[in-house]
C-alpha cells in the first residue's frame, strides 16, 4: 500500500505493510469502525458486502464495498453513508482480502 504524506510542501509517498484479513475478520472491522464512530445515529446500519477487486487498483487495495456499502434498519441515511465510505477508504490503505 502507498500513502502520500507532505513534508515541507512536498509531497512523499511511503510504503506500509498492509495486513491480510479473511473476509469475516475485515467485515467485522469496518463494522466495529463504524458503530465506534457512530455512537447512536448509525449504530442499526452494519456494512453489508466486500467486493472482491480481479486486479489491485492504483492504491494496492484488493478489494471494495461498493456504491451503497450498508443494510440499516430502514433507509441508511446520507451521514451514515458518508462515514461509511470514509471508513472503507482509510481501511483499504490499512487491510488486504484474503484470497
Amino acid at each position: 500500500m502507498v500513502n502520500t504524506v507532505h513534508i515541507n510542501h512536498y509531497q512523499v509517498q511511503e510504503m506500509n505493510q498492509a495486513v491480510t484479513l479473511t473476509r469475516e475478520a475485515l467485515m467485522l472491522e469496518l463494522n466495529s469502525r463504524l458503530h465506534a464512530v457512530s455512537q447512536s445515529d448509525c449504530t442499526a446500519c452494519k456494512f453489508s458486502k466486500i467486493r472482491k477487486l480481479k486486479l489491485p487498483d492504483r492504491l494496492g487495495a484488493n478489494w471494495d464495498i461498493g456504491i451503497i456499502p450498508l443494510t440499516c434498519e430502514g433507509k441508511p441515511d446520507d451521514i451514515c453513508l458518508q462515514r461509511a465510505r470514509e471508513i472503507a477508504r482509510m481501511a483499504r490503505e490499512q487491510f488486504l482480502l484474503e484470497d
